[in-house]
């Protein structure tokens, strides 16, 4: 790779290792069970959401998004998600790769970030519904006793 790529790795990789560092064992849990469950889900609901934009669409068949990029999608959400610390620098060099194809074919920076808010919106709901069907298990047990309700429901 070019000393440009790599100096582009790096910051990544930097800018994501205290990311990876400030989750907790259960929020990564969270993520990884997440990932494992709805990762094709969150993929459906970024290409909706890019369909819905003609400016953005235009860059994409859906045959094209049926037969490769849906799929590659939801592996790029596991690899993200489910990524070990040791892995995180690979991890790195993918996401620069995925940034200059995505700048080589022409696709805005906004439709990408536009996309990723969609996921992290997806994203969010779905670790919300877990965290109210844990406390809802947690009630349904006897435990309330032990929790907070104001501190654990997210609805």
């Amino acid at each position: 790779m070019k000393d440009e790529s790599q100096k582009y790795i790096s910051i990544i990789f930097k800018e994501w290792l205290p990311l990876y560092d400030s989750l907790t064992p259960e929020v990564r849990a969270v993520l990884k069970n997440i990932a494992g469950q709805q990762a094709e889900a969150l993929a459906t609901r970024f290409y909706d959401f890019i369909f819905q934009d003609p400016d953005i669409a235009r860059h994409l068949s859906y045959d094209l998004v049926e037969e490769r990029l849906s799929s590659s999608l939801a592996g790029w959400v596991k690899d993200i998600l489910m990524c070990d610390k040791e892995n995180l620098q690979a991890l790195a060099e993918r996401q620069y790769l995925i940034g200059s194809i995505h700048s080589r074919i022409g696709i805005p920076a906004e439709a990408v970030l536009r996309g990723a808010r969609q996921l992290k919106a997806g994203l969010t709901a779905l670790a919300g519904h877990q965290a109210d069907q844990a406390f809802k298990q947690l009630r349904a047990s006897g435990a309330e006793q032990a929790v907070d309700a104001d501190h654990f429901s997210l609805t």
